[in-house]
């Protein structure tokens, strides 16, 4: 259990040196919003795998601008986001 809590700062700091180094510079993000969660590979549920799973984090942000970045648009769906290469 000490070793699961140690994981999970080592990567909730590393989350947020990402964010705040990387993210935060290169996409001009102002106010953002980040949850960290455990999700298991379906094969491995199927298999009866016990433990926390794969950690990763999901980000909201919002641009310095107000506008969404130039590299993405939404598509016609709600659903469908497409990246647009740089010019």
């Amino acid at each position: 259990a000490e070793q699961e809590e140690i994981r999970l700062l080592y990567f909730e700091q590393r989350a947020k040196t990402y964010i705040a180094e990387v993210l935060v510079p290169a996409l001009g993000i102002s106010v953002f919003y980040y949850v960290m969660e455990f999700a298991w590979a379906r094969r491995f549920r199927d298999q009866g795998a016990a433990g926390r799973g794969q950690i990763h984090f999901h980000l909201l942000g919002w641009l310095e601008s107000g506008e969404p970045h130039h590299i993405i648009s939404v598509g016609n769906s709600r659903d469908s986001v497409v990246v647009i290469p740089l010019e």
